[in-house]
């Protein structure tokens, strides 16, 4: 790989990315899809008002990326293109070459410490980069907008000779807008005010004109606001009383302060994590006048005193992590690259990741969806298609709240009680029977079935390797006989 020249390494990372964007299918966190595919949904007339999560009800999420996807979605609707998972598909790669694009655009100011080909594949290669980076979620595009607006900041700051006042403008604009995508940008904003004040000197003029294009975007997200809800709010507001004053967000779990370096530390795999956070930490530090260390480091502080936490909360985060950890390996490869046993056990890691790398970017984010995928495409070329579904749980369903994207109109859903209705059912063709409960399904007296389609390949089903199937749900479906 050290022979591959930059423009090489763009290509992987583009064509690595675009392959995960077609099997990511589904969504990493349900809020990246029933706060923003199913409320965009809503305004297409697609899924009715009753059957969003609570948040729309309690007017607590903004409309800026609701309307972003609504637009996209209703292009693709003028270009033919009414299959939605095309459309879903087409949004995952609209995410990861924007996340490409905004590598790209900071490259030059930050090959001045790194290697510009270690941090393309590190974009490319690190194992749960592409997936992140192809989701369509507030966490990826708050991100991406906000390092965007970043970048034409110091660019308009390098240039003391040609000030392109746009730049401030453009880029002020979009920093404050990143709040109106995720609510918590504010605390990667006070970074940067915090870095403004302390590491550059700022005229009061490009002070002002920076306030009056942070209230530009204030206006365009309270506008957008109402177009989602029909009525003139605050958000923001809406937000905080119902997570913080009311506590609403501290029932989803509170965690220590320190949550987040155990978090990193497992999640990101051993042995991986063990040499990625060290390596984050000492890069930090050797950058700590760089606007990201100044941006990292509020972002980091204000949500580790929040009491609720998840990962997901810093993926904005993720290109300065990255940064770090590269200018961090940096160093310590320096000093230790030329002993056998780091060599050894750098190649060790390297493939854990690319064994993980594989996995992470061929398999769907929800298991469930190509299921529903089968089933849109089976109702298509087969009239009069109807899948039966056994017990409470309904079909179109994920953590208690209806899904509607996915349905295709032309499918109908027969809910019956249990095993012995089913059984007595008259035989019909185009009749498909969806197992999904615990456990390998066992054979149903008085019924005659025949698998039509499981997405999990045979010798995975048949291994309850530690007992995995008594804890998971396996999707099945049947065609009855």
């Amino acid at each position: 790989m050290a022979r591959l020249s930059e423009r090489h390494c763009v290509w992987l990372v583009l064509v690595v990315y675009s392959i995960t964007a077609w099997f990511s299918v589904g969504y990493h966190h349900p809020d990246e899809h029933f706060q923003l595919l199913e409320f965009a949904s809503y305004k297409c007339g697609n899924t009715p008002v009753d059957a969003l999560p609570w948040e729309f009800a309690a007017r607590i999420r903004p409309g800026l990326q609701p309307a972003f996807a609504y637009i996209l979605l209703q292009a693709f609707y003028l270009l033919g293109l009414d299959n939605p998972f095309t459309q879903a598909f087409l949004l995952r790669l609209l995410s990861a070459w924007s996340v490409v694009g905004l590598v790209w655009l900071w490259m030059p100011h930050l090959s001045a410490l790194i290697p510009t080909r270690w941090l393309w594949l590190a974009v490319g290669l690190l194992w749960f980069m592409p997936y992140l980076a192809v989701r369509f979620s507030s966490e990826n595009w708050a991100g991406i907008i906000f390092f965007t607006g970043l970048y034409m900041l110091v660019q308009y700051l390098d240039n003391q000779k040609i000030k392109r006042h746009w730049r401030l403008w453009c880029g002020s604009f979009l920093l404050a807008l990143s709040f109106y995508v995720r609510f918590q940008m504010a605390f990667a904003g006070l970074g940067i005010v915090a870095w403004l004040l302390w590491q550059r000197s700022l005229k009061t003029v490009d002070w002002v004109q920076m306030v009056i294009a942070a209230l530009l975007a204030m206006g365009t997200g309270i506008c957008l606001d109402f177009w989602l809800y029909g009525e003139w709010l605050c958000t923001p507001y809406q937000y905080f009383t119902a997570n913080i004053t009311q506590g609403k967000a501290a029932e989803f779990g509170v965690e220590p302060w320190w949550y987040y370096c155990a978090a990193t530390l497992e999640k990101a795999v051993p042995p991986v994590s063990i040499v990625l956070l060290p390596c984050a930490i000492l890069g930090w530090w050797r950058t700590r006048s760089h606007p990201f260390a100044w941006v990292f480091a509020a972002f980091l502080l204000a949500h580790s005193c929040v009491a609720h936490k998840e990962l997901r909360f810093m993926f904005p985060m993720l290109l300065p992590f990255l940064y770090f950890s590269i200018v961090g390996f940096q160093e310590l490869s320096a000093r230790y690259a030329n002993r056998r046993w780091v060599r050894n056990i750098g190649r060790f890691i390297l493939i854990i990741n690319l064994l993980l790398l594989t996995v992470r970017c061929l398999i769907p984010a929800s298991l469930f969806i190509p299921y529903y995928r089968y089933l849109y495409y089976f109702a298509e070329t087969h009239p009069g298609a109807t899948v039966v579904c056994v017990g409470p749980k309904q079909l179109y369903e994920a953590v208690g709240v209806d899904i509607y994207f996915y349905r295709s109109p032309a499918l109908h859903v027969l809910q019956v009680p249990d095993e012995a209705a089913l059984a007595a059912l008259p035989r019909k063709e185009n009749r498909l029977w969806l197992h999904r409960e615990r456990g390998i399904p066992k054979p149903v007296p008085g019924l005659s079935q025949e698998e039509a389609y499981n997405f999990l390949p045979e010798w995975v089903v048949r291994n309850n390797y530690n007992g995995w199937q008594d804890r998971s749900d396996i999707w099945r479906l049947y065609r009855l006989l």
